[in-house]
């Protein structure tokens, strides 16, 4: 009923409208934030909490408190500032954003969308003034847009354009010819295009892994060659070949390039200091390994040459006084008594020494060194420097081969004439 509502600490007025004859109670103001709203119908004052259908506000109710908030943030936009013009502010609420010339806007919902007017499939957009756009007429096939002063651009032909004179230069003709030409005109390029204009002068095939080069008068292409590893050769002046021959793809240091096969190059194997010499049998190349110090390369009927021990010069001397032997000599004693003549320090397997006498009956004496010997048959003479063998008669002879090799030499007698004395 009408009257006053008491919490004990506040009073409210509770009345049907502002009608204190009411009989329709409202209930009690007990929440915070809640406000008294009227309404159309009956209870026409109620308590009530304001709320937001979209959202957009929040309110905070508090202790005798309501505070309202934009959702998302604590303040909202009041201006907006274009490119010129400074600030601008709403009116009644609202901007309005418009487009100018041949932009315009429009909005449904909550979008603004721009867009230029006038627009035709194909055409030529053009600046027909500060703030408006302009459209060239879609042309025709083989049309070109040409300029006009001051005005708008526009389509034509070429054969329509008024040329003062025009003349072809090869390879360009004009009209068909290098004449002089005016008004409508028509251009052409020669083809093929010749050498002395970048061209090749040739209408070409390509041909996978061919190779391009010139004939006297045009560009061609060499066929590539299903083979691998043919090299390209010359033709001298006509056109370069491919060559039978198959070569390596690589090849070693110090190797030499030899026919293995008919059309096949191959590498021989090389060998430090050798011989390059061929089979008997199948003439192939190979390398013979060098030799040791003193061989001669001696060829061999029937068979690859080898290396062989060259053959000793020896040489003869008339001597009159005591001395030592060197190998491979021969020595012809003519002392008025015995002449003795000593070993070499060193001999190696092989070696020769022959001697004789004349003109004396004391002949000559071979003295020997520390642990050297001769042996005469089954005969020896003793180890060492007392060890000899003599001749007894003037014309007694003597050759030996040295039979171990070095200082501790040992010879063997090859042949004797006298009764030789061996001690």
């Amino acid at each position: 009923m009408a009257g006053f509502y008491s919490d004990g600490t506040e009073d409210v007025v509770v009345a049907d409208n502002v009608n204190f004859t009411g009989t329709t109670s409202v209930g009690e103001v007990n929440a915070d934030g809640q406000l008294l709203i009227g309404s159309s119908i009956a209870p026409f004052l109620k308590a009530a909490l304001l709320t937001s259908s979209d959202g957009s506000v929040t309110f905070t109710p508090g202790h005798n408190t309501l505070s309202l908030q934009v959702a998302g943030g604590t303040t909202t936009g009041k201006t907006i500032t274009g490119n010129s013009g400074g600030a601008l502010s709403p009116t009644a609420g609202n901007w309005n954003i418009v487009g100018t010339g041949s932009l315009t806007s429009a909005g449904a919902g909550s979008t603004l969308t721009f867009s230029l007017t006038g627009l035709t499939a194909n055409t030529v957009l053009y600046g027909q003034g500060s703030a408006t756009i302009g459209l060239v007429a879609v042309g025709t096939t083989g049309q070109v847009l040409q300029a006009n002063t001051g005005l708008p651009p526009t389509w034509g032909t070429l054969s329509g354009i008024a040329v003062t004179t025009a003349t072809g230069t090869a390879p360009i003709t004009v009209n068909g010819d290098n004449a002089a030409h005016s008004g409508a005109i028509t251009i052409a390029l020669t083809t093929p295009l010749a050498l002395q204009y970048g061209g090749t002068n040739a209408n070409l095939t390509a041909s996978n892994g061919g190779i391009f080069y010139s004939t006297a008068t045009a560009g061609a292409i060499l066929s590539g060659t299903a083979t691998a590893r043919q090299m390209l050769q010359s033709g001298a002046s006509a056109a370069p070949a491919w060559s039978t021959a198959t070569w390596p793809a690589t090849t070693t240091a110090q190797q030499l390039l030899y026919s293995s096969a008919t059309n096949t190059v191959s590498e021989v194997t090389a060998s430090i200091d050798g011989v390059l010499i061929s089979s008997h049998a199948t003439g192939a190349p190979s390398w013979l390994a060098n030799g040791t110090a003193g061989q001669v390369l001696t060829a061999n009927s029937g068979a690859p040459p080898s290396w062989q021990n060259a053959a000793v010069a020896f040489t003869w001397s008339v001597i009159t006084a005591d001395q030592t032997a060197v190998v491979n000599n021969g020595y012809i004693c003519n002392k008025g008594s015995a002449l003795v003549l000593t070993l070499p320090a060193s001999a190696a397997i092989g070696d020769i020494i022959e001697v004789t006498g004349i003109n004396t009956a004391l002949g000559w004496k071979i003295a020997q060194n520390a642990n050297q010997q001769i042996f005469f048959g089954t005969s020896s003479t003793t180890v060492g420097a007392t060890g000899f063998i003599q001749s007894t008669a003037i014309r007694d002879s003597l050759r030996m081969v040295c039979v171990v090799s070095g200082a501790s030499t040992v010879w063997n007698v090859l042949s004797a004439v006298g009764n030789l004395t061996v001690s």
